[in-house]
Formats: structure tokens, sequence, C-alpha cells
């Protein structure tokens, strides 16, 4: 599945690049062909935001569903490391790893997420207590972090915080 959410976004892209070329091959009036030109990139730009969005979704609803907060507050006090937060981290990773981002969310949000993913998984995988903690906590902060850029990019409510 995680192979799919990438490949999702060249889907539209592809058919569009045909319908791009054949307009481009066909003869006809220079400036009708300008204005179709234009509409069709028009079109192309609104899939791709369409494919971007779709993979966001579908991505933030594998990591709402992950539960980072119950597992961040499981680990805070536990004294040995439930075995399937590794499978259910990796994952995540996997997801976030796999998922086209936009320009505004990719450097501040999804990159910071990803490698404090990548630190939790190494955490757990070697079965340091101590470290999961620590990573669990960055995990999940980052996961806000993310998750609270992310709806309102999707919505089109607002523009994704700068990451400057």
């Amino acid at each position: 599945m995680i192979q799919r959410i990438s490949l999702l976004g060249l889907l539209p892209a592809a058919a569009i690049a045909l319908t791009l070329a054949a307009s481009a091959c066909s003869s006809g009036n220079d400036s009708a062909n300008g204005i179709r030109l234009t509409q069709v990139e028009e079109q192309v730009g609104d899939m791709q935001l369409a494919a971007i969005k779709a993979q966001l979704l579908a991505t933030l609803d594998i990591m709402d569903r992950a539960g980072l907060h119950g597992i961040d507050t499981d680990l805070q006090t536990a004294s040995s490391i439930n075995s399937q937060y590794l499978g259910t981290i990796r994952k995540v990773r996997q997801a976030v790893v796999a998922t086209t981002w936009p320009t505004e969310l990719k450097a501040k949000a999804a990159d910071d997420f990803r490698a404090a993913l990548e630190q939790f998984q190494k955490a757990l995988a070697n079965d340091d207590l101590a470290a999961s903690k620590a990573a669990a906590s960055k995990a999940h902060e980052g996961y806000h972090a993310l998750s609270d850029a992310a709806w309102p990019y999707i919505a089109g409510e607002k523009a994704a915080p700068d990451n400057d």
C-alpha cells in the first residue's frame, strides 16, 4: 500500500501528458491551441494538488490510527516496551517516507517527524526503554506539528507555516 500512495500522483499527470501530446500534434489556430494548453496546464496543476492532498489524507489517517499519544503516555511509565510498538512506528515511518510532501510541509514538519520516527524505531528495535521514552515524546510532538500544519493545508484554509 505504501508504494501505491506515491504512484497515485503519477496517474493523473500521465493522463494529462497524453492529452497535451495529442493537442500539441493537432493542427489549427495557434491562439486556440494556446488557450487549450493553458487550460490543460491548469487541470494538471489541479490534479497534482488533488493527488498530493489524497496522499496527505492517507498518511495522516495512518498517523492518527497509530496512537502516538497513547504510545508516548504508556512508555513514560512503562518498565518494558510493548512488542507491538516497533511495527506500529515502522508503519508510520514508511507512510511518511512514501508520501510526496508539498514544499510548505516538507522541511519543517515532514523531515523532522521522519527523523524522530527513525530515532524512535531504532530505540524500539534495540529494546532501549530509556531511549524509547525520549524518542516517543519527540515523535509525539512531531506528529502534532505535522498534523497541525497538514490539515489546514489540505482544507485550503490557510497556507502551511513557512519553515523559516
